[in-house]
């Protein structure tokens, strides 16, 4: 209609008129076409990690320790909460830098410790979720806590050196 329009005033010729409708149309097209190519194309797209659900902890990127059962009158998610704060209590503290992850208890119910800070007790019934005994579960989770704890402290620097 606004072709006629201009064509009938004399401004524009049918076929200019049409022309200069569609080149919009077509470049909008044309910049889609080429967005989505670049993106098959282009570098790959960064794949972020997905979030550590409410009963697993996470530290820097290592999954630590997931709860299936809960224990002592906590949920899964609460207990999940208890040892990351225990977590984050041990980088602070300088006297654990250095300290191992032990295995500490009774066979039954076993502990994680690191230096005389508690990080889990392991229940029978964490065992039972996960089809092995306590003492079983505490070898498998005491190398994620030792990562954990690795990856979460900072690392010492030396100052620069006077010349």
């Amino acid at each position: 209609m606004g072709r006629k329009l201009w064509a009938a005033r004399g401004m524009l010729s049918p076929d200019l008129a049409r022309r200069l409708l569609w080149t919009p149309v077509v470049a909008l097209g044309a910049c889609f076409v080429c967005g989505l190519l670049a993106q098959a194309v282009g570098q790959p797209q960064p794949v972020s990690k997905p979030m550590p659900r409410p009963n697993e902890v996470s530290v820097a990127g290592v999954l630590v320790v997931r709860f299936r059962v809960g224990a002592g009158g906590f949920t899964p998610e609460q207990r999940a909460d208890q040892v990351l704060r225990r977590i984050v209590t041990a980088f602070g503290r300088e006297d654990l830098a250095k300290k191992p992850v032990e295995i500490r208890g009774k066979e039954k119910e076993p502990s994680l410790y690191v230096g005389d800070l508690l990080l889990v007790t392991i229940t029978l019934a964490d065992a039972a979720a996960t089809k092995c005994t306590p003492m079983e579960l505490a070898r498998k989770w005491q190398p994620a806590f030792l990562e954990a704890l690795a990856a979460g402290r900072p690392i010492p620097t030396q100052p620069p050196a006077k010349k």
